[in-house]
């Protein structure tokens, strides 16, 4: 049903137990962590939708675009600051490129945002804002192979991204990685692994930062190979 194809909004006043009428919003592109609370209260969300062939009567897209959008109604309206993040050249130009971004504040109120990325190397788009998500960095390549990421600041100043892998030739599992310059450079070669899979029905890992300084990192994945895959969690720590 038409009417229910696009992103929408319900609320809650009471911890989940009644919620309201779903709301259909404008100006909001998916991802799959949702969006990011800034220090001045705004909502930001940095996400992935689709353009349109100029000419096309069908309406088929012409390429997946990530744009930034924010919020200072607590989800009720977006506005779009960013229409579109540059790419590449030549990264875009195959359609389905690019899909669910995630964006971290810095203390210095940078935006460092990753890009899942579809091309052949299999790594990471990075992107960079300073200027509240009006403006970004064209995306470049990282080092790191996985897919999707999800960004937590933690209070000494390190980024930790956490993805996971579904490639073979590099080993499946959930894996993390650690920046110690907000993300202009990330130290793979020394990634971690939280969890080792033995096939690539896995990922979408997503970290929390626990009072007493672990990490707690939740994930789906199989037990074994011919189980269906569940819900799992590791809890780790940044120790170096």
């Amino acid at each position: 049903m038409k009417q229910w194809t696009g992103d929408f909004l319900i609320r809650s006043r009471d911890d989940g137990r009644t919620w309201s009428k779903p709301e259909k919003l404008s100006n909001y592109a998916q991802t799959p962590h949702g969006p990011i609370l800034l220090k001045d209260g705004a909502l930001l969300q940095i996400g992935r939708t689709s353009s349109v062939a100029e000419g096309n009567a069908n309406g088929r897209f012409a390429k997946t675009i990530i744009r930034v959008s924010r919020s200072r109604d607590a989800g009720r309206t977006w506005e779009v600051l960013c229409p579109e993040i540059p790419a590449a050249p030549g990264e875009n130009d195959a359609s389905s490129m690019f899909h669910e971004p995630h964006a971290v504040e810095l203390a210095d109120g940078t935006l460092a945002g990753l890009v899942r990325y579809h091309g052949d190397d299999h790594c990471m788009r990075a992107t960079r804002s300073v200027d509240g998500g009006k403006t970004w960095t064209t995306m470049e390549k990282t080092p790191m192979i996985g897919l999707p990421p999800h960004l937590i600041a933690l209070p000494d100043g390190k980024l930790v991204n956490v993805y996971g892998r579904r490639i073979a030739q590099f080993g499946y599992g959930e894996f993390a990685c650690i920046s110690d310059d907000g993300g202009k450079t990330w130290d793979a070669a020394n990634e971690i692994m939280l969890q080792p899979s033995s096939n690539d029905d896995l990922g979408y890992p997503a970290s929390c930062l626990l009072p007493g300084g672990d990490l707690l990192t939740v994930y789906y994945q199989k037990r074994a190979p011919k189980e269906k895959p569940v819900l799992m969690a590791t809890r780790w720590r940044v120790t170096r």
